[in-house]
């Protein structure tokens, strides 16, 4: 959202609260800032403070602008769809692999070419 809209109406780590400094981040997470406070404050994230937490050491979080975001999700989509592919072309070959095979086929289209190359000897030469 463009500024905090519920108390405290602002940043809670860095105090912010102007426009120009949004979009903040709203998390639906009640707090009390003291002992005895009975006011329930909404946690107001501002893009300052994402940014600090991206750039902390070693952080799992990492900064990235929305035209990287859209490429990423592009990709995720291709592969996806490329899987399901694969995943189809894996299922056709065991369906092919698992078909019974006739042996005597096989041992006749193999064995009957064979012989006819033994057979061919070579004849007595020419003088």
């Amino acid at each position: 959202m463009d500024q905090p809209r519920k108390a405290p109406y602002r940043c809670r780590r860095t105090g912010q609260d102007s426009p120009t400094d949004g979009p903040y981040f709203e998390e639906s997470l009640g707090y009390c800032e003291a002992p005895g406070d009975d006011r329930e404050l909404t946690v107001y994230h501002s893009p300052a403070w994402i940014r600090s937490i991206c750039e902390a050491p070693g952080s799992p979080f990492v900064p990235m602008d929305r035209g990287a975001l859209v490429a990423l999700e592009a990709e995720r989509d291709y592969l996806a769809t490329r899987v399901e592919e694969l995943e189809a072309e894996v299922a056709s070959l065991r369906s092919t692999a698992a078909s019974p095979i006739d042996v005597q086929a096989l041992a006749s289209a193999l064995v009957v070419p064979l012989r006819q190359e033994w057979q061919r000897k070579p004849g007595p030469k020419a003088a």
